[in-house]
Parts: structure tokens; sequence; C-alpha cells
């Protein structure tokens, strides 16, 4: 008698490959997953702090090289240039405004900011920045949400005397 061929496998040979298949999917979906998440709450972080850095570096380059500041309230500061032209830095709305642009973009909203100028005998006036960014609107993961306080403390090289 001749031997009989077998074509095809056997149901445990299935049952093993599809559960090594589903193992490897599960480790790779998951991998993935992790990854864009990852991605997502980057994009995130560096939209916020971007914008908290532009502004703050506006402002310091703004005051540094100035000629004297005033603080008509927290939310407002006036920069006299050396020239005599004068520069209005705004908080409302959410952003933060040097004249008639905005600092930050509209992807971001500008909370607790406060601007305080002090002098002291004998030492140049100082600008107190402080201020915190936050992405707008509400993510699809809170994961995603981002918010960063930046603060600094400016000293004006130009004073008037």
């Amino acid at each position: 008698m001749l031997p009989i061929k077998k074509a095809g496998f056997t149901l445990i040979e299935i049952l093993v490959a599809t559960g090594i298949f589903v193992a490897i999917s599960v480790t790779v979906f998951s991998f993935l997953a992790t990854n864009f998440k990852s991605t997502s709450k980057t994009a995130v972080s560096e939209e916020v702090r971007q914008n908290g850095s532009y502004a703050l570096s506006t402002i310091e380059r703004l005051v540094v090289s100035s000629r004297a500041i005033s603080c008509p309230n927290n939310q407002s500061v006036n920069v006299t240039a050396l020239d005599g032209s004068t520069t209005l830095i705004t908080c409302s709305g959410g952003r933060i405004a040097s004249g008639s642009s905005f600092l930050t973009s509209s992807n971001v909203a500008v909370s607790s900011c406060n601007f305080s100028g002090s002098t002291e005998p004998g030492l140049p006036p100082r600008l107190d920045v402080s201020f915190t960014v936050s992405q707008l609107g509400t993510p699809d993961r809170p994961s995603e949400k981002d918010s960063l306080s930046f603060q600094t403390k400016i000293l004006l090289k130009n004073r008037q005397n």
C-alpha cells in the first residue's frame, strides 16, 4: 500500500501560528501607540515652550536696551527706547502683545501674567516678568495637555540719569 500524503496543516499547527501572530501584532501595536502618544505630547510641549521662550526673549531684548520702563498696572509695561519711542507690552485676552503684534500664537493661552518694575538707589531699574503658557483647547487625550511657567528679572543697561 502506498503511503497517504498529508496535505495542509493540523489544527494545532494553525493555532500555534495564530497565537504567535497575535502576540507579535499586539507588541507592535503597543509600541506604535506609545510612540504616537509620545510624539503628540512632544509636539504640544514644544509649541508651548517655543511661544513662551519667544515672548520672554522679545520682552527681554526690548527692556535691556531701553532708556526707561514704567508699569501702569501688573498686566502691562511701557518701554521707552533710546530714541524716545515707546512700546506697550500687554497681557490681555490670553495673549502677550508688543505694540500691535502678538508675541504668542493663537494656539496657546497666556495666564498668570505679571509685570512689576522696581528701582533701588544705586541700582538700575528692574522689570520682573512672569507668566504661564498653556495649550489652547481640549486635547483628545488629557495626557497631551501641557503648561509651562516662565519667569525672569531684567535689568536696564541704558538707564536714564
